[in-house]
């Protein structure tokens, strides 16, 4: 319902992983000073290293810093298949954000009947806020939407 003024879609390098991995960053016209990038991923773990979506995890984590490096606000989520304190973790919230879902940790996004993994997660920079955050109830995935409302940091 905002207008977009920029939008890139990127494919991750799969490495052989079973389903695709990409990311979609838009640059959403909040209102006519304020603009915000929205970064959506889909990262796809392998079977190449030991953690397999570390080289993914990268580059999503070097175009979420180019995008802060333009001044705007920069909320990045979506199924990253990793936990809190992997070492691909590490590097999204060593770098230019901070994890937003921390609040509601552990916050379980993975196989509805289970409830076992935290996959799917929100980073932000420092200059957003989080004001609410939770998690749907669904069949129609094997993973559960979360839901974040971020405002300007005070």
């Amino acid at each position: 319902r905002l207008p977009v003024s920029q939008r890139k879609g990127t494919a991750l390098p799969s490495y052989g992983a079973v389903t695709g991995a990409g990311m979609q960053s838009v640059l959403v016209n909040i209102d006519d000073t304020t603009k915000w990038w929205f970064i959506s991923t889909h990262v796809q773990p392998t079977t190449t290293q030991e953690d397999g979506t570390l080289a993914q995890v990268r580059a999503v984590e070097a175009l979420a810093k180019k995008r802060a490096a333009t001044g705007n606000p920069v909320v990045l989520g979506g199924d990253f298949n990793l936990e809190p304190g992997s070492p691909s973790w590490n590097v999204l919230v060593g770098g230019s954000l901070f994890d937003a879902c921390s609040a509601n940790r552990p916050m379980f996004t993975f196989d509805p009947e289970l409830l076992d993994q935290q996959l799917d997660h929100f980073f932000a920079t420092t200059d957003l806020t989080v004001e609410c955050l939770g998690s749907v109830k669904t069949t129609a995935s094997d993973h559960l939407p979360i839901t974040a409302t971020f405002s300007p940091a005070s």
